[in-house]
């Protein structure tokens, strides 16, 4: 006859056992069950979960207000709206927010200082408690002040006062957007409309359609003659496009424009997809750099669950790409999920992303987009469309994704 204690789980047990309970030895755990490549949203939220769940058992050496660990903060906040286990996620975020007393960065004008706010910012949706934000108002109160009147020449001194590298578009301009929401005060959605389109204006190519990471790369060129571009660098403005979109207020002024630069990225970056899911860290020669950028590749799950999900038009394409890089995704989680990697090396000769702290952030919301794909699939499998998302399409998306939060 099988104990009654056996059925009760280990650390349980354990307890019990020292008030008498029959001395039974628990059984061991059973081992996770395999991640799926399945596309469908209870396959990416155990995707996500596993990796959240390690990352919080595994803390990231890196200060909880730097730029490593915000993307982080910021998706676990998506999954917790998504997740049975809601509280402890973010219960988590409050903890880091309250470690450092809801503080951003010490850098006054760096971008990189002002992307954990946006975990405050969004926190502050569920309880307007104004503590959270306090600390993050006072810092853009500072640059409202402030002229951002240089010219984006890179150095490493100037980061410290204006947006010169294109990451900056990801790290402080949702920051800014948030505060517009939570407060109601435009005029922090007006600074960071000034100033992306200063750096978009100094580093997108039109051409290309595709953003330098800075100056630096004007004029150098890959060994087979094209111009030299980072992929995790335009996956940061990917993503940071979509959030913007998401935080702006949907009758913003200003909205077409950033929608605009939304159409014609996107398709050009999913062109540039290898056949393996990833992007390569050049962009328009991958075979000088040919190990995948994991980073890279994730961020384009972030952009397109959270705008371009809606558009039908290009369901079938969409929903084959989103198959394969849930395949490469799945694959990177078996191999370790610690995936370390060198962090500020922007060298066009070397490989370089960040750490696992992004890597939930790229996942975030994209558990969502499946079942519009899958809805999409069957209203369209007779064509297949390649147009880029209409403005109509990309708008709903986004006032789709501001809904759900």
């Amino acid at each position: 006859m099988t104990s009654p204690c056996s059925r009760i789980p280990g650390a349980v047990l354990a307890l019990l056992m020292l008030a008498g309970c029959s001395a039974t030895p628990p059984a061991r755990a059973p081992a996770p069950a395999p991640l799926s490549d399945a596309v469908e949203p209870q396959a990416v939220l155990r995707a996500m979960t596993t990796v959240a769940d390690w990352q919080l058992a595994n803390p990231s050496a890196h200060q909880p207000y730097e730029w490593q660990q915000a993307p982080f903060w910021a998706g676990l906040y998506e999954l917790a709206l998504r997740s049975s286990s809601r509280q402890t996620y973010l219960d988590a975020i409050r903890r880091n927010g309250e470690s450092i007393q809801w503080q951003p960065g010490p850098r006054p004008f760096l971008a990189d200082d002002h992307a954990v706010t946006q975990s405050y910012f969004l926190l502050y949706r569920l309880g307007a408690d104004a503590r959270l934000i306090e600390p993050a108002l006072a810092r853009f109160g500072e640059m409202l002040r402030a002229p951002f009147a240089e010219s984006l020449e890179f150095s490493n001194d100037k980061t410290m006062r204006e947006w010169v590298w294109c990451d900056a578009l990801f790290m402080s301009p949702p920051a800014l957007a948030l505060a517009t929401s939570a407060t109601g005060d435009g005029r922090y959605a007006a600074l960071m409309d000034r100033l992306w389109w200063k750096t978009t204006d100094y580093l997108y190519d039109k051409q290309e359609r595709l953003f330098y990471r800075d100056s630096r790369f004007f004029d150098q060129r890959e060994p087979n003659g094209k111009k030299v571009f980072w992929s995790r660098g335009n996956g940061w403005v990917l993503a940071g496009l979509a959030r913007v979109l998401q935080y702006l207020p949907p009758d913003y002024a200003g909205r077409r424009r950033f929608i605009a630069l939304f159409q014609e990225m996107a398709p050009r970056i999913a062109d540039l997809q290898g056949p393996d899911g990833f992007w390569r860290a050049s962009l328009l020669d991958p075979d000088s750099r040919p190990r995948d950028q994991l980073t890279r590749s994730l961020v384009e799950q972030q952009d397109r669950a959270r705008v371009d999900r809606e558009d039908l038009a290009s369901a079938n394409k969409q929903r084959r790409q989103q198959h394969v890089e849930l395949q490469m995704r799945e694959s990177r989680i078996r191999e370790g999920l610690k995936l370390p990697q060198p962090v500020g090396a922007v060298d066009a000769n070397h490989f370089c992303h960040e750490q696992t702290p992004s890597l939930l952030c790229r996942l975030n919301r994209a558990a969502d987009a499946p079942r519009q794909y899958s809805a999409a699939r069957q209203s369209h499998s007779r064509t297949n469309f390649r147009r880029p998302p209409s403005a109509e399409l990309v708008e709903r998306g986004a006032k789709g994704m501001a809904g759900a939060s």
